[in-house]
């Protein structure tokens, strides 16, 4: 039986992460599907015996193990440490599969000291938290990380792979629209704080409440909330 993985890191906190998660998983899943079915049944002719096809068959739905992981350098709210494995479970917490998971690293929770580090897993963990921040970075005595340091620091690259680096930091349409939806959502911010401001001014005024709604176009409830706060201030 094939087993997948595969693996992600992020920076930048995309909208909808845990969907993302689950979308990019499912086309994951699907490739990887294909590609057993590749494995097991390449070859075959089309004159396939009874044999054969009842074995096609019993394994017409059979799926690899497919293990997402994703290292995040931004906050999971939905986890409590830095390692979280989930999985498909039902209400009582037993799972459907074992054969699907999602490992996701939340960096931000990982705080160990150079000290504490013990395992494997806490050494690559270290290195990727700390790699773009640390004038040095201890290699731990192992000769793989050693030579990630060393691909990591910019004055031992070759000028190759600069130029490969250069090329991947051109924004991806992804990363535009992204960018485009924080500046937008910027732009609604500031526009509602002018609104609540003109409201504000108008109700020490002695304008009404259904008045200032409809000037400003803010529901009643949001106006009353806006009087109450500004009574609170003054008592």
């Amino acid at each position: 039986m094939g087993f997948a993985l595969t693996l992600r890191c992020k920076k930048a906190k995309p909208l909808h992460f845990v969907e993302r998660v689950l979308l990019q998983h499912s086309a994951f899943l699907l490739q990887s599907k294909y590609e057993l079915d590749q494995e097991t049944f390449a070859g075959q002719s089309t004159n396939l015996t009874d044999e054969e096809r009842a074995e096609r068959e019993s394994r017409r739905y059979e799926i690899p193990p497919t293990f997402a992981i994703w290292i995040c350098d931004f906050a999971i709210q939905q986890q409590d440490g830095f390692r979280g494995t989930w999985a498909i479970r039902n209400e009582s917490g037993l799972t459907i599969s074992d054969k699907v998971k999602y490992i996701i690293y939340d960096l931000t929770r990982f705080n160990k000291p150079e000290m504490q580090i013990k395992t494997d897993e806490e050494r690559w963990l270290f290195l990727l938290k700390h790699a773009g921040g640390a004038q040095s970075l201890p290699d731990f005595g192992d000769e793989i990380i050693a030579k990630a340091i060393c691909r990591i620091l910019v004055d031992k690259a070759s000028e190759t792979l600069l130029r490969e680096q250069v090329k991947s930091m051109v924004l991806t349409e992804e990363e535009q629209d992204y960018l485009a939806w924080i500046k937008m959502k910027g732009v609604k911010q500031g526009a509602d704080q002018k609104v609540r401001e003109m409201a504000k001014k108008m109700l020490a005024e002695g304008d009404s409440v259904e008045k200032v709604a409809r000037i400003t176009e803010l529901s009643k409830a949001d106006v009353l909330a806006i009087k109450a706060e500004i009574h609170q201030n003054l008592a």
